[in-house]
């Protein structure tokens, strides 16, 4: 005979004290078992038990590179529409333009990032400067803190003492979209929502 359940599933013949087992496990009563040999069927449970937990996390992995994908095709479709938005403002001459109870839209200018040629000059670079410590973590190999760097590196392009380990990357105009929290005024946001849904970006 084979009992199920919560905890697993459990053939009384299989084991020594199966019975025993499931029906201290049904009264929820933490109690000694009548014999020693009746442990194993315990084991037998715990067995059971940790195999759907390794089940779980397996289908829990799945959802979430799942997920990860339906995010990342939505964060394209944000993309998608703040660059409408930006040849928008661009067509009309403007910077910045506010929707009273929904949101704002300006345009941004882009970010200057950096990218390292060489580390090992980096390193020696920021050793000359008195720099090393307050930029680099030194690990199991060193590490460098890519915020304080930024704001080094953005101060030496200012005084035009960048090193040459040291690339510029442009990266293109975007839009900062700020939505306010109130309700929205306009009775086919729905329709639109829904037609935005069905755009492919893959």
């Amino acid at each position: 005979m084979e009992y199920t359940t919560t905890y697993g599933s459990l053939s009384e013949g299989a084991t020594v004290g199966g019975s025993e087992v499931i029906k201290t496990m049904q009264a929820g009563d933490v109690k000694p078992l009548d014999d020693l040999h009746s442990i194993e069927s315990v084991l037998y449970v715990v067995k059971e038990l940790t195999s759907q937990i390794v089940d779980y996390k397996e289908l829990k992995k799945k959802r979430a590179k799942t997920i990860d994908r339906q995010i990342e095709k939505l964060e394209k479709k944000i993309e998608f529409l703040k660059l409408i938005i930006l040849v928008t403002l661009k067509e009309h001459k403007q910077k910045q333009i506010r929707f009273p109870g929904i949101g704002m839209v300006s345009e941004r200018k882009p970010r200057t990032s950096y990218e390292i040629i060489d580390k090992e000059e980096l390193f020696e670079y920021l050793k000359k400067e008195d720099e090393f410590n307050n930029i680099v973590e030194i690990q199991q190999e060193p590490s460098i803190k890519k915020h304080e760097l930024n704001k080094l590196l953005s101060t030496w392009a200012k005084q035009g003492s960048l090193p040459d380990c040291i690339g510029v990357v442009k990266s293109g105009q975007t839009v900062t979209i700020k939505i306010e929290n109130e309700e929205l005024l306009f009775d086919d946001y729905e329709d639109i929502t829904n037609e935005i849904q069905d755009l492919d970006f893959t």
